[in-house]
């Protein structure tokens, strides 16, 4: 079983402000963990080749920036998240064919100005929703 998930409010507002900000193409980011919750968040840009709209690549670069970087400040990157512009926030087969088993994937819908985030995590090639815990303004 997934255990709770945590993250700040204020990490989530950055989130959705990057996804409404980007609108309407896909954005992306990644996850960052002290061990107990989500404390940062670092957006990077979507390089994809194809259409912005409906899909998203990360850059591999950009992982091992994000991935050093979080390690210089003690934290560890857990995931992604990106944005689902006018589709429900749900992973997509895309999204299933591309994941990690061990990451947890922010996935939200957006419009031109309002989104809803929800949590995944890839479990025998499933996804499950994660149950998350709201932590006060940091």
């Amino acid at each position: 079983m997934v255990q709770l998930l945590r993250i700040s409010r204020d990490v989530i507002s950055e989130i959705i402000e990057h996804c409404i900000n980007g609108y309407p193409l896909e954005v992306c980011g990644f996850l960052m963990s002290d061990g107990e919750s989500i404390v940062s968040v670092e957006p990077v840009a979507n390089v994809t080749s194809s259409d912005p709209r409906r899909t998203y690549t990360i850059d591999p670069f950009d992982l091992i920036r994000v991935d050093d970087n979080a390690a210089e400040a003690g934290l560890e990157v857990i995931g992604n998240y990106h944005s689902h512009p006018n589709h429900p926030p749900e992973p997509s087969e895309t999204d299933r064919a591309s994941a990690v088993s061990n990451w947890i994937y922010a996935v939200i819908s957006v419009t031109k100005d309002n989104a809803n985030i929800r949590f995944w995590k890839l479990i025998d090639g499933v996804f499950k929703e994660i149950e998350v815990e709201i932590l006060g303004d940091s």
